[in-house]
């Protein structure tokens, strides 16, 4: 693409964005999320947790839509209530609340940010209380109750990023050491052939599904422990990776006339359980990458390139 070109593409995807923002703030202000086609709003829980424009303020700001992001600003600064009687998920408040107001502060320095930050995280830290240290899908925003022993590595080992950028600004240790310990735990859970499965129970610590893969539900613990060691320096994780690396390659990787492939396997034994690849593993040749495997994230590139093209649409999963 020429300059030209890019700078063209740069002002449709603001143009759209905008469009998409225009219309939540038309009929969905102050909720979760805008359904586009019945014009309706929805929230996840209860009580809004104001999911869209706290996900959306860093995108408005990057964008340098100064005025929408203002007031996405002001409505989480004043509106935004975390003491709410309601069952919250781990992972998805995790990665998209704690996630954008960390980062949201971090490029505004809005203390108002941090602060609410500072509270979610507290509020959450209940859902390491298990017998293992991994942690519950759900926990109570204001009583911290628990509930949800069945978990995956994603849900457990996605959390230390957030967590960790909160503990480096507020300068409280346990938000560092609480989702380290889970990633420890689970990555010590690892089978004799240095996979893990696809789902556990965080309070026996035993596994209730096999199947290994970079499938959702696995998928971004492996890039979380390659994104905090390079993000902390943390040698433990950067060992964890190494070794998951090595056995991924030996026992998921499908190199075949089509391209390079990544497919399921049985954690124990490594025999090939199914050949599916899909729209959530896809996110692994920028992990390779980020790890120094140009070569081998470029093969896994080029297949998914085909797999998006194949019908002019992107499947959830090709075999």
């Amino acid at each position: 693409m020429s300059d030209a070109e890019k700078a063209a593409m740069a002002d449709r995807v603001r143009a759209e964005t905008l469009h998409a923002w225009e219309g939540y703030k038309k009929y969905a202000w102050g909720h979760d999320e805008f359904h586009p086609l019945s014009k309706q709003h929805f929230d996840w829980y209860q009580h809004s947790l104001l999911m869209t424009p706290i996900d959306a303020l860093d995108t408005l700001t990057l964008m340098g839509l100064k005025p929408q992001a203002d007031e996405a600003r002001q409505l989480i600064d004043t509106k935004l209530i975390l003491d709410q009687d309601i069952y919250v998920k781990d992972f998805e408040i995790t990665i998209r609340l704690l996630g954008a107001l960390l980062s949201n502060y971090e490029m505004t320095g809005d203390k108002r940010l941090l602060d609410l930050a500072d509270e979610l995280g507290r509020r959450m830290l209940p859902m390491f209380n298990s017998p293992t240290g991994m942690p519950y899908e759900y926990v109570n925003l204001r009583s911290g109750a628990v509930r949800g022993p069945k978990s995956n590595p994603a849900e457990i080992g996605s959390l230390l990023i957030e967590y960790g950028t909160l503990s480096r600004l507020t300068g409280k240790q346990e938000y560092y050491d609480k989702p380290k310990r889970a990633l420890v735990e689970l990555y010590k859970r690892r089978s004799s052939i240095g996979l893990v499965g696809s789902e556990i129970d965080v309070e026996t610590g035993k596994w209730t599904d096999p199947t290994a893969g970079i499938m959702g539900g696995i998928d971004s613990y492996y890039e979380y422990l390659l994104k905090a060691s390079i993000l902390f320096g943390d040698k433990d994780c950067e060992r964890m990776w190494l070794d998951s690396e090595t056995a991924i390659d030996k026992y998921l990787a499908d190199r075949q006339p089509t391209g390079l492939w990544y497919g399921q396997a049985d954690m124990n034994t490594g025999e090939r359980t199914h050949t599916f690849y899909g729209a959530l593993d896809a996110f692994y040749p920028a992990v390779l990458v980020l790890g120094g495997d140009a070569r081998q994230a470029a093969a896994l590139q080029d297949s998914s390139y085909r797999m998006w093209t194949l019908a002019g649409v992107e499947p959830e999963q090709i075999d």
